[in-house]
């Protein structure tokens, strides 16, 4: 593997010389302590700890000379199924991380395009054809870590996003299944804990809505409190596949289908009570976006009276509801209250004579 390290950093350095971008005694000073070091040290770090060519700029050049894709590691949804196709010891040997993988071709970043051996190796490795684009030495690195030790990586983040906080207990009920106890939330797969620490701060800050929205560098969550959005978490865009897989998992819906939109439902046993959660799908251009509806039956009215409505109204509404038949509309923008009305209807009906049927 060193001579293959040998054989491209030593490219690497002849091409940044012929660009005019190194000086020639820059470069032999380089090629002679990547040689003292045994080339444990990549071109890549003694150039930029030299401060003679930084990795953004390095990364820039061989994009434009080579007619390579540039790709911003931080700003990328990693793929674990990609990741499943390329083992983590020849992904760290070859410094590539596995982006996609799509009719029989492999898509990695590297950070030194010329380093054909480790391709190769590659190729050979998966039975798929690589197809390669550039990315930084750090940021390569990171993505590795990442994609690999998912459940380190969040651990640690998670300690910056709720310093000390443990995740009250949730419990998920699936229906004509076992329940999943979440109580011991540390112990855990921290996928679960990044969950519960995004509905539970919606839950507790009184959102009707939940908004998971990925953009092209970072995951935002927003909430919908009286009908207006509000941001409340900027995650890493690497959380952003795990995320929504776990959210698409309790909902039961096709973690695999990602190109069209799903519909799904999530019951949450909370503290005394229980909430409903519908959820939503649909794909974006820089990823799914996924919306969970906030249903907390403890939350609703217990009858039409608390809704606020003026005396005429609600005399209205209530002889609707009595008719044996016909069909009431609730119309009304995000967060206008519909919901609530039709829990408010329904907690008027309710009595023991009657069967009442939601669709």
């Amino acid at each position: 593997m060193k001579q293959s390290l040998e054989g491209a950093d030593l490219t690497l350095v002849r091409f940044l010389t012929q660009r005019g971008r190194l000086r020639r005694e820059d470069a032999e000073a380089i090629t002679e302590e990547a040689r003292t070091r045994g080339f444990e040290d990549s071109v890549i770090e003694l150039l930029s700890r030299r401060g003679l060519v930084g990795e953004e700029e390095l990364a820039g050049l061989l994009s434009s000379a080579l007619n390579i894709p540039y790709v911003d590691l931080a700003a990328e949804a990693l793929d674990p199924a990609a990741a499943g196709l390329l083992k983590e010891e020849l992904a760290a040997k070859a410094l590539a991380v596995p982006l996609a993988a799509h009719d029989g071709v492999l898509e990695v970043a590297v950070p030194n395009p010329f380093d054909r051996e480790n391709i190769r190796a590659i190729e050979f490795a998966t039975g798929r054809r690589v197809k390669i684009r550039v990315a930084t030495l750090t940021a390569t690195r990171d993505a590795i870590k990442h994609l690999y030790h998912l459940g380190e990586s969040l651990d640690a983040y998670l300690q910056g996003v709720a310093p000390g906080a443990e995740v009250p207990v949730v419990d998920v009920a699936r229906e004509s299944e076992d329940l999943n106890d979440l109580a011991r939330s540390t112990t855990l797969p921290p996928v679960v804990k990044l969950f519960n620490v995004v509905l539970l701060d919606g839950i507790r800050a009184g959102a009707s809505d939940i908004h998971i929205e990925p953009t092209s560098s970072v995951v935002l969550v927003r909430h919908r409190i009286d009908g207006l959005l509000e941001e409340s978490f900027r995650l890493p865009k690497w959380v952003h596949t795990p995320l929504v897989a776990r959210c698409k998992v309790l909902a039961k819906l096709d973690i695999t289908e990602r190109r069209v939109p799903q519909d799904g439902r999530i019951r949450l046993r909370y503290r005394e009570g229980h909430i409903d959660l519908r959820v939503s799908s649909l794909p974006t251009q820089h990823g799914e976006k996924i919306t969970l509806r906030i249903l907390n039956a403890a939350a609703a009215p217990k009858d039409l009276a608390s809704l606020g409505f003026a005396d005429r109204d609600l005399e209205a509404v209530r002889a609707a509801i009595r008719r044996p038949e016909g069909m009431i509309l609730v119309t009304g923008p995000t967060g206008s209250g519909k919901t609530t009305t039709l829990y408010g209807m329904i907690a008027e009906l309710a009595s023991p004579t009657r069967n009442i049927v939601t669709i």
